[in-house]
């Protein structure tokens, strides 16, 4: 069966191509063959899965395809076989994003709950305390890089509004495991031993905290501790380890990546900037955490969804499925046991779907929700990031927070991207900003 062309290199080339600068090599491939490519990536390296899966990884970049490819019904395009291949672990079995079919959907229905819109408010007063405690530090005097901030204050609100950890040796152990997977210079068996550190820890934590009275917390541990499946049961020691794994892991960088593009940008944008503070000021000003109103933040909800169109936080793309059977994209019938996914990168700028799409426009989203099939940082169709509302909610109250309390200025711009493991962050770890605190009473 006929494929969609590729580069003629080996598979360990490309996937060497794909680890060192997968932006670049999505455009090279996408200016060579065209809107829809075929790589041959195998099992991304990852040596422990055993699959069916032909080896080949077709990317698509056109919004029509990605429409077909979300719209396929899971029982033809499966993400948690797709994504135990990507993210092939010894210590997991499970967790949402490698299950598919009804385990995936009970497992969805049991979050749903939790990550719905209104239960965000609940998290805002321990998010915006996190962001103040680490602030307090930052130095008034000198520049200094965004991204490890970003990165403890993310780090810190996932142990404390996921995990529901205390100030301890346990969370601080759990922290550095955390940034030390996010080190892409650690690899083999060192980065094997901070992932059975890591699993190690949160059962340590399940079993200390699973007979406690949790009634009246509202970590989302607590939660899923207290919540039943379908069938009536609770999840069982090995589902919450599975489960609070796989929130760390893709909400940690994700997350604290993101946050990072998102001062660049804001800083490298005089007349952003100066929208971002108005409406932060107008959320928080001297507000108690209760009272803060983050619900109208239509402008920075704007700059929140460029920044993920155009500044990816992941290497270049979504939306991985694995095909039980053939589709058709792009002209092409794609054969069952290949590996589909979404090259975001550059749907993300396609000139047909985005005018001027190199441009940092935060208006192109004002008024208008973005299309499932032409915007998707969050993959899409019925495998949308389940954390997804709870991820724009921690962004939107860490830039409120910060406008609110100091003034930022951009010390040097960020000077590109650079791979971090699965991960797409500024380079040198930027962006690099001043601060002072803000003088509410003047």
């Amino acid at each position: 069966m006929l494929f969609p062309p590729g580069p003629k290199l080996s598979q360990t080339e490309q996937l060497q191509y794909l680890r060192r600068d997968p932006l670049r090599f999505f455009e090279q491939c996408h200016a060579d063959f065209g809107a829809v490519f075929t790589l041959e990536l195998g099992t991304f390296g990852n040596q422990e899965v055993e699959t069916e899966a032909n080896g080949k990884w077709v990317f698509i970049t056109r919004p029509e395809d990605v429409e077909t490819l979300f719209r396929a019904g899971p029982d033809i395009a499966l993400a948690g076989t797709a994504n135990k291949i990507l993210f092939g672990s010894r210590t997991q079995q499970g967790g949402i994003i490698r299950l598919d079919g009804r385990p995936h959907m009970d497992i969805r229905r049991v979050y749903q709950p939790i990550f719905n819109g209104a239960r965000m408010r609940a998290y805002t007063q321990p998010i915006m305390a996190t962001i103040r405690r680490h602030a307090r530090l930052w130095s008034r005097s000198r520049a200094f890089p965004f991204l490890p901030e970003m990165q403890r204050i993310t780090i810190d609100v996932i142990a404390k509004t996921i995990l529901g950890f205390d100030e301890s040796e346990l969370f601080d152990m759990l922290c550095s495991r955390l940034m030390c997977l996010e080190n892409a210079a650690i690899q083999g068996s060192d980065r094997h031993m901070a992932e059975r550190e890591l699993s190690r820890i949160t059962f340590e934590h399940i079993a200390r905290r699973r007979h406690q009275d949790l009634s009246g917390r509202e970590d989302v541990f607590s939660l899923l501790c207290q919540l039943t499946k379908p069938d009536g049961h609770p999840l069982s020691d090995r589902e919450l380890h599975d489960e609070l794994v796989t929130l760390l892991k893709a909400g940690f960088g994700t997350t604290s990546n993101a946050l990072a593009w998102l001062f660049a940008c804001i800083l490298e944008n005089p007349r952003v900037q100066e929208r971002v503070q108005e409406e932060a000021l107008a959320a928080v000003g001297t507000r108690e955490p209760v009272n803060c109103r983050f619900d109208n933040m239509p402008y920075t909800e704007a700059v929140i969804q460029e920044t993920l169109r155009l500044c990816p936080s992941v290497a270049g793309f979504t939306g991985v499925r694995y095909l039980s059977e053939a589709i058709r994209l792009g002209g092409y019938t794609i054969p069952a046991h290949t590996v589909v996914a979404v090259a975001t990168h550059i749907l993300h700028r396609n000139e047909k779907v985005y005018t001027d799409p190199l441009s940092f426009k935060p208006e192109r989203f004002l008024g208008a929700k973005p299309s499932a099939w032409r915007w998707a940082p969050f993959g899409g169709g019925n495998r949308m990031c389940v954390g997804r509302a709870f991820a724009n909610h921690e962004m939107k109250v860490v830039l409120a927070t910060v406008f609110s309390d100091m003034a930022v200025t951009l010390d040097r711009p960020v000077g590109g991207s650079e791979v971090q493991g699965f991960f797409c962050s500024p380079k040198e770890r930027g962006p690099y900003v001043q601060i002072r605190d803000r003088d509410h009473d003047a």
